[in-house]
């Protein structure tokens, strides 16, 4: 049995997620999840009960449940127009600050959200530090400032960071969990904003170096991500997030071999979405990769099967312990 740390934060950790708690060989999974989102609704919540972000641990509640389609149903819902002061807050973000509010802290409120649910996980913020923001260097030197601010068309990122790092102390669980962890997962998601925004919290990238016997993977994200991993291949992707936590410390990539019809590949590069491909510097490298047949087929937009992922990585587990 296997202890299972997942790494990252938005709809691509909760695709991951759903299928990971799944697998039967898992005896203790546990999602470490980003919290400097300042977009919308999160943005209000945040500025108003002066809390990290809500938005990403909203969507891993969702997929930690048991019955995840009710659920996300009910953390979706709006009242639209009848509450015009609510309209732009899901009813799961709303839920989710009031818990927070009951129990005058961040942490427990979580908890509550834990226990509330009856995960199938556990759920951990990687900081509870309500003025994180997460910044960003560009390859010009500029700087932008915020999340939403970080997507740019028209530069490349150098480096992602937090300007109050001072006032950032990782959530001890986080790094507990990095501690005991036979496997480390980074991904599926953002790159930036979503995996290494966790990764450079103070405290994170030592936890993960220092475990020396934990296995550490990437999922490999399908598609590109427009202003944040523009013509980014594979080995892009893998050294970026190793450029961040250590030299060589990725050991397996795990990614898609499904092919994508045409017609939605057209779509994402309207969009200026491409598929991120497999290149040989991988084959050269010190990275193990496995190739699965990933994608949902049933989706009209391009994203991992959560019961494929489960079937994939409980092969790859049964592979790592038979050799």
């Amino acid at each position: 049995m296997s202890k299972v740390v997942v790494i990252g934060g938005g709809t691509g950790l909760s695709s991951l997620i759903k299928g990971l708690k799944n697998v039967p060989s898992i005896s203790k999974l546990s999602a470490i999840v980003t919290v400097s989102d300042n977009g919308g609704s999160t943005k209000e919540l945040r500025n108003a009960f002066n809390i990290p972000a809500v938005g990403d641990i909203r969507q891993v509640v969702v997929a930690l449940s048991e019955n995840e389609s009710t659920i996300e149903e009910v953390f979706k819902y709006r009242f639209g127009d009848k509450i015009p002061s609510l309209n732009n807050h899901s009813l799961g973000n709303l839920i989710i600050t009031a818990l927070i509010d009951m129990e005058d802290d961040f942490y427990k409120g979580i908890q509550k959200l834990n226990d509330i649910f009856e995960l199938k996980g556990k759920l951990i913020p990687i900081t509870n530090c309500s003025n994180i923001e997460l910044c960003c260097e560009y390859e010009d030197n500029s700087i932008a400032r915020g999340e939403t601010s970080i997507p740019n068309k028209n530069k490349k990122i150098k480096k992602i960071f937090y300007e109050n790092t001072e006032n950032i102390i990782p959530n001890p669980k986080a790094i507990e969990s990095i501690k005991e962890a036979d496997y480390i997962i980074f991904g599926i998601g953002s790159l930036y904003t979503s995996i290494i925004s966790n990764l450079v919290v103070p405290g994170v990238k030592e936890a993960i170096s220092k475990n020396t016997k934990a296995k550490k993977i990437y999922f490999g994200n399908i598609m590109t991500e427009p202003g944040e991993t523009d013509n980014y291949s594979m080995y892009d992707h893998v050294t970026t997030i190793e450029n961040h936590i250590g030299k060589n410390e990725i050991d397996y990539l795990i990614y898609n071999s499904s092919k994508i019809n045409d017609d939605v590949l057209k779509r994402y590069h309207d969009y200026g979405s491409m598929k991120v491909e497999y290149d040989n510097k991988l084959k050269e490298s010190h990275v193990i990769s496995y190739e699965y047949p990933l994608l949902d087929s049933n989706a009209s937009d391009i994203k991992h099967s959560p019961k494929k992922i489960c079937k994939c990585f409980t092969d790859f587990l049964d592979k790592l312990n038979n050799k």
